[in-house]
C-alpha cells in the first residue's frame, strides 16, 4: 500500500488506501470510510479541474492585460471581459463546487455526529447524502427549463449564448448527485432506506403546507430556524443548509416560481466583483508557495518572540499582516499557521491553545482589506467597498490588541515558555584583515 499524497476530509485525517499509485492525487467521495471514488468519477473530476484551471489562467491573463492596456494606452484588450468572468465564475461555483464536495472540502460541522454510535452515524450520513441529492436535483431540474428559455439569447458585447451560462449549473448539479450517490451506495441498506423515508416525509410535509395559514405568522421563521439548526447538527455542508432554507421559503410562501432559484444562483455568482475571490485565493497560494509567510514569522519572532508568550503574539500580528496581503483567510492561515505550527511545537506551546489563537486571529482578519467578506457585503448592498475597507481597519486593530492583551495575561498566569532573544547583527561590513 502506498500513502495517499493529498486528501482533505472534514473531521478525519489522511489514511492509507489500497491501490493508490505513487504520486497519484486521490480523494474520497465520503469522509467516513476509506474507499476511493470510482475511476469514472475521478476521471470526470480530473477533467473538470483541468477545465477550471485553464479558464482561471485565461481569465487572469485577460484581466491583467486589460488593466495594463487601460492604464497605459487607454485601450482595452477585450471589451466584454465582464461576460467572460461571469461564465468562468459560474463554472467555478457549480462544477468546481461539485469536485470540492466529492473531496470532502465543503464546510460542515460534525461535532454531534462524530460522537454517535456507528449505526446513527451511517443514518445521518445517508440523510445528508439524500438532502444533497434532493437540493441539487431541484436546482438542476429547474435549470433545464431556464436553459431552454434562454436558448436564443446572447450577451451584449461578445455574443456568448446564454445556454453556456446555464449549462455549468446543470452539469454541476449532476456531478453533485453523482458524488452523493456514491456516498449513499456505501452505506448500509437499512440506513439508506430509513433516511430516505425520513427525507421523503419531511419533503411531503413542506409540499402539503404550501400557502398554509401559518406561512404569514411567526411560525414560518421559527420553523426555518429549526431547519437551519437541525441540518447544521446532522453535518450537512453549510452551503446546502443555506440553499435549503432559501428553497423552503420560496416554495412554502409561493413568492416566486422555483425557476427563480437557479436563475438567482447563476446571476448571484456571476458578478464581476466576485472575480476577486479566486484571484485572492490565487494570491494566497503564491504567497504560501513563495515562503512569504515564513519570512513574516521570522521577522516578527526577532522583534517580539522573546517575550513571555511572544510566539502567540507573533501569530496574531502575523495574521494581521498576512490578511492585508491576501483576501482568503484559508490562504492566510496556511501561510502563517504552517510555519508557526512548527515554531510553536519546538518551543513547547500547547497545540490546542495555539489553534484557538490562530482561529481567533483568522476571524479578526475578516475585516482587514482586502477581504472576501467585505467584497461580498459591498456587492450585495449599496455601501462603497472602499469605505468598507477603510472602516474595517480600526475594528481589526482593536481585536488584535485585545487578543494580544489576553495572550499576555494568559502567559503570565500559566507560565508560557520563553524563546531566546534574537541576537543583534551589525549591518556594517567587516573590514578585510591585513596580514603581514
Amino acid at each position: 500500500m502506498s500513502e495517499v499524497k493529498s486528501i482533505a476530509l472534514t473531521g478525519s485525517s489522511p489514511a492509507r488506501l489500497p491501490e493508490a499509485s505513487a504520486g497519484e492525487d486521490v480523494w474520497l467521495s465520503d469522509g467516513s470510510d476509506g474507499e476511493r471514488a470510482p475511476r469514472w468519477l475521478r476521471h470526470i473530476d480530473a477533467a473538470t479541474i483541468t477545465l477550471i484551471n485553464l479558464s482561471l489562467v485565461a481569465e487572469v491573463m485577460i484581466v491583467f492585460l486589460n488593466t495594463v492596456l487601460r492604464n497605459t494606452l487607454n485601450a482595452t484588450l477585450m471589451p466584454g471581459v465582464e461576460e467572460t468572468s461571469r461564465l468562468f465564475l459560474v463554472m467555478m461555483a457549480f462544477l468546481g463546487g461539485a469536485v470540492a464536495y466529492g473531496r470532502g472540502r465543503f464546510m460542515a460541522i460534525n461535532y454531534v455526529t462524530d460522537r454517535l454510535d456507528p449505526a446513527w452515524r451511517d443514518f445521518f450520513a445517508a440523510m445528508v447524502a439524500w438532502m444533497v441529492i434532493l437540493i441539487t436535483g431541484v436546482i438542476g431540474g429547474f435549470a433545464i427549463p431556464l436553459q431552454l428559455a434562454n436558448a436564443g439569447e446572447r450577451t451584449t458585447m461578445l455574443g456568448i449564448a446564454y445556454i453556456w451560462m446555464t449549462l455549468p449549473v446543470i452539469l454541476g448539479c449532476a456531478l453533485f448527485i453523482a458524488h452523493a450517490g456514491v456516498v449513499l451506495s456505501r452505506k448500509p441498506v437499512r440506513a439508506i432506506g430509513l433516511s430516505g423515508v425520513a427525507i421523503a416525509a419531511i419533503a411531503c410535509a413542506f409540499i402539503a403546507s404550501r400557502n398554509g395559514t401559518w406561512v404569514d405568522t411567526s411560525w414560518l421563521y421559527a420553523i426555518l430556524a429549526g431547519v437551519f439548526i437541525l441540518q447544521i447538527a446532522v453535518g450537512l455542508p453549510v452551503g446546502f443548509v443555506l440553499a435549503t432554507v432559501g428553497l423552503v421559503y420560496v416554495y412554502v410562501t409561493a413568492t416566486a416560481p422555483l425557476i427563480a432559484v437557479p436563475m438567482n444562483a447563476q446571476r448571484g455568482v456571476g458578478g464581476f466583483i466576485f472575480l476577486a475571490l479566486p484571484f485572492f485565493i490565487l494570491a494566497g497560494f503564491i504567497m504560501d508557495r513563495g515562503g512569504i509567510g515564513s519570512r513574516i514569522v521570522d521577522f516578527l519572532s526577532t522583534l517580539i518572540g522573546h517575550f513571555r508568550g511572544g510566539l502567540m503574539q507573533v501569530l496574531i500580528v502575523g495574521m494581521y499582516i498576512a490578511s492585508g496581503i491576501s483576501g482568503s483567510k484559508a490562504a492566510d492561515m496556511a501561510a502563517i499557521g504552517i510555519p508557526m505550527n512548527r515554531t510553536l511545537r519546538r518551543a513547547g506551546y500547547d497545540p490546542h491553545e495555539a489553534a484557538a489563537v490562530l482561529a481567533s486571529s483568522a476571524a479578526m482578519g475578516e475585516s482587514i482589506p482586502p477581504s472576501i467578506a467585505i467584497l461580498v457585503l459591498g456587492s450585495a448592498t449599496s455601501v462603497s467597498t472602499g469605505a468598507l475597507f477603510l472602516a474595517g481597519l480600526l475594528p481589526a486593530a482593536t481585536i488584535a490588541a485585545c487578543l494580544m492583551i489576553v495572550v499576555y495575561v494568559r502567559a503570565l498566569m500559566s507560565g508560557m515558555p520563553r524563546v531566546p532573544r534574537a541576537r543583534a547583527v551589525s549591518a556594517r561590513p567587516r573590514r578585510p584583515s591585513s596580514r603581514c
